[in-house]
């Protein structure tokens, strides 16, 4: 029987614009090579996306990984390493588990790979990996130069209230919503108090001021302003007259602050004063802290309350009690027909979900058998949910191993040579090096994960403690404090599927219980 081959191609803007890559030559390249082996094609898939991005994560990736989990492929076939992968460790991972699942890696530039640690493979894929690197660091240091210049790096990066010309930044008529902005939260409106953000967003979207940007849930923002976007304005620099580049960095494709790289700042024409912009992030922060204070002093349920819409319900205090609201329930909120991405404005009371929570939860546990049963069968059952990253783990220390022997035999053959030779095998070691950093790295991420993902018997054994027999008859007052940890170990989740009843499920492996919920 000839054997079953699917081809896999791969692209994206950089590899076309730098490269000249194409997914149609890939294809064709990819073809000759499955006619030439006498394979059976059977499939083929081509993804535009970043190289960076693993398998499991890429559209038309899931699908070739699917077909190899179910057994229906003995072959894949790509054009070249850095199609398959431009990282390193992405690469060598998939290389191993492929290999050792029977399924056959082909590259039409460097044949049949025999192993995970197959020098050519290894070779072209960190290749492949340092020339993202190089790219990415050519871009970086062309903008970084451009700052450095005292110009400003992208429109895209413009602020609210500003113009783009030309590497400048100019003030427009927006300005003035900006100086009001700060003059609320700092100073206050006519009866001298200042403004909460919230209050500020709604005082704004009331007046009709059109609001910046665009929503990827809506339309447009139209004149909706929300507490997000005002405080972003408060904690811009650039309205004090300071533009600044490389305070944040995309991580893992989230933006978070740049701990390492010197910010660098450019001097644009300022909105409020330096004295106004520094009293504004006092405020937040005092406003800031007292929050986290309420919230862990009022709030059961944070995070755990869903509306039928599928959004968390936020905890409010109105009239001198605690509520849940949907955060989308709003009327400026619409979808891209221009309907309410939310229809159900409803709000429900703290006092009475926490009573139901506390019943589903102590129904499930007061057996001591079924609930030692339940917490176990649970925590199986995430250990199983796990187990994609647990045998990634294990390649992992495979890929681990293998480096600590390469450079062993590295380390031998660079105390015999010289010259030349010596120069080659120590780009060789360094590598090697490279290498074991970065799956070293993976291996913490994905032990951390691990461990934080599945029910330890350690918070196994504190439920027991806090539901043991010699303290069941207190739980019918139990305190915030049992409640809490009991609500987070047991992971806890209150949905709306109607108006007024909801369902209530946790870790344990059972089936959601449904409550109607009492008149208020």
């Amino acid at each position: 029987m000839t054997k079953r081959a699917i081809v896999y191609a791969r692209v994206s803007t950089e590899d076309q614009a730098d490269r000249g890559y194409s997914l149609p030559s890939q294809l064709a390249a990819c073809r000759r090579y499955v006619e030439v082996q006498l394979f059976t094609l059977v499939g083929e898939f081509q993804d535009d996306i970043s190289g960076i991005t693993p398998i499991a994560d890429r559209p038309e990736g899931r699908r070739v990984q699917a077909l190899i989990d179910a057994g229906a492929v003995d072959a894949v076939i790509v054009y070249q390493v850095d199609r398959l992968f431009r990282d390193t460790v992405e690469l060598l991972i998939t290389a191993r588990q492929w290999l050792r699942a029977g399924i056959e890696l082909h590259f039409c530039d460097i044949g049949k790979v025999k192993s995970e640690n197959d020098i050519l493979l290894v070779i072209r894929g960190w290749a492949g990996s340092d020339e993202r690197e190089k790219i990415a660091e050519r871009m970086k240091r062309g903008k970084n130069g451009k700052a450095k210049s005292g110009l400003v790096v992208s429109p895209t990066t413009t602020p609210y209230g500003y113009d783009f010309n030309d590497g400048n930044l100019e003030i427009n008529q927006d300005a003035v919503t900006v100086k009001l902005i700060f003059d609320w939260y700092t100073v206050g409106e006519e009866s001298g108090k200042p403004l909460a953000i919230l209050a500020i967003a709604k005082r704004l979207t009331a007046a009709g001021i059109k609001a910046p940007g665009a929503n990827k849930h809506t339309v447009t923002h139209g004149t909706h302003w929300n507490a997000i976007t005002v405080s972003r304005i408060l904690s811009n620099t650039a309205y004090m007259g300071e533009w600044q580049w490389g305070n944040t960095r995309m991580v893992c494709g989230k933006r978070e602050k740049n701990p390492t790289e010197p910010v660098i700042t450019v001097k644009v024409p300022a909105i409020v004063s330096c004295e106004q912009f520094q009293l504004a992030q006092e405020n937040k922060e005092y406003n800031k802290r007292m929050a986290r204070r309420n919230r862990r002093q009022n709030y059961l349920l944070t995070g755990r309350v869903f509306c039928r819409c599928g959004r968390a319900m936020a905890g409010l205090f109105v009239h001198r009690r605690r509520i849940y609201r949907c955060t989308r329930a709003s009327r400026h909120d619409l979808d891209i027909n221009g309907q309410r991405l939310c229809n159900d404005t409803k709000s429900v009371r703290e006092d009475v979900l926490v009573p139901l929570a506390w019943e589903y939860i102590t129904d499930l546990v007061k057996d001591p058998v079924k609930r030692r049963q339940r917490l176990k069968a649970a925590q199986q059952a995430e250990l199983n949910a796990l187990q994609p990253k647990r045998e990634r783990l294990e390649h992992i220390k495979g890929l681990l191993e293998a480096c600590d022997k390469e450079a062993l035999e590295l380390k031998q053959a660079l105390r015999k040579a010289q010259g030349r030779v010596g120069e080659l095998l120590q780009i060789d070691m360094d590598e090697v090096n490279a290498r074991y950093e970065k799956l070293t790295q993976e291996q913490g991420s994905l032990e951390e994960e691990i461990a934080s993902g599945t029910l330890t018997d350690e918070e196994i054994e504190a439920i027991e403690i806090i539901f043991a027999d010699d303290c069941y008859a207190g739980l019918e007052d139990p305190t915030i404090e049992e409640m809490q940890r009991t609500f987070r170990v047991l992971d806890l989740k209150i949905t709306f599927i109607e108006d007024r009843r909801v369902e209530i499920n946790c870790r344990l492996p059972l089936a959601g219980r449904e409550f109607a919920l009492r008149r208020t």
